[in-house]
């Protein structure tokens, strides 16, 4: 591939008999997107105002993260690769379109241009991460147990 984006590759099958069947497959490739930081500070909400949010003071097993409008993909947002992929033309059976693997023709869950996000806490248990895919409302709930 010499440029980013989504891709389709549609292949032929032809017989003796004249018959003719399409099928579509859909793939992504981008070598040159980064994440960017924007707005507020990531926070953590559970810690003490006074510290400016930066120390737990109370015993607690749960931390909650929050950060809203933080993190951009913006080529993937302004060239919405991520949006759903139109259906294949009319009179092409729709049971050989591509609805399985990771791009279909259905759009991808993400807030700008983001999939979903990765936690490391940089505490003792430090070789722990949490993958954090439900973001909608930009905050992750951590139980630290």
């Amino acid at each position: 591939m010499l440029e980013p984006g989504v891709y389709s590759i549609h292949i032929s099958a032809f017989d003796n008999g004249g018959n003719e069947k399409t099928g579509r497959g859909l793939f992504f490739y981008d070598d040159q997107s980064v994440v960017t930081l924007h707005g507020e500070k990531t926070k953590c909400t559970t810690a003490s105002k006074d510290t400016s949010y930066e120390w737990v003071v109370q015993d607690t097993a749960t931390v909650k993260i929050v950060w809203t409008n933080r993190f951009f993909n913006v080529r993937h947002k302004s060239n919405r690769w991520l949006n759903p992929v139109l259906d294949m033309p009319s009179g092409a059976a729709p049971i050989y379109e591509d609805l399985y693997g990771n791009r279909t023709n259905a759009e991808i869950n993400h807030i700008h241009g983001i999939k979903y996000y990765t936690v490391k806490p940089a505490h003792a248990c430090s070789h722990l991460y949490y993958k954090v895919t439900y973001f909608l409302s930009f905050h992750g709930i951590f139980h630290m147990i």
